[in-house]
């Protein structure tokens, strides 16, 4: 899994070249989007291409889905894993949004903190308790 879509580019004044047209700088290609997240959509790429053009053929199945929504929070992504679950049933799945720990070392990163939305509704006394006149023991709604 990976995606295409990016931050948007402002303030344009900042880039030193145009933020959508790639330069290679200091031995690094410079975009908006390199490194989140084209620059490891296109390492895939070329890796699978790499396995194909030395072997003919992949050692594995393998599905590569990219989107296009990460940037707003996915909100297709959940629906369309839904209506396709069968079709992308897997063993392991490989999230290229991550980094490097440093240049030419591979990162396997196994845990992200991620975006969690969630509601709560909190019940409790409808007027301030004092702790000392009611005992000390009053629930607090927050825990």
């Amino acid at each position: 899994y990976g995606h295409y879509d990016v931050q948007p580019p402002e303030p344009l004044n900042e880039w030193r070249t145009p933020a959508f047209e790639p330069t290679i700088r200091d031995a690094r290609v410079w975009c908006r989007g390199a490194t989140d997240n084209k620059g490891q959509l296109m390492a895939h790429i070329s890796g699978i291409a790499e396995t194909l053009a030395q072997h003919g053929d992949l050692p594995v199945n393998l599905t590569i889905l990219f989107e296009g929504e990460e940037e707003i929070g996915s909100p297709n992504l959940k629906p369309f894993l839904e209506a396709h679950r069968e079709e992308l049933a897997c063993d392991v799945v490989a999230i290229s949004d991550t980094g490097m720990v440093a240049p030419g070392v591979g990162t396997f990163t196994y845990g992200l903190r991620g975006i969690a939305c969630l509601e709560a509704r909190v019940h409790g006394p409808a007027i301030d308790l004092h702790s000392g006149i009611f005992g000390g023991a009053v629930a607090n709604p927050a825990t």
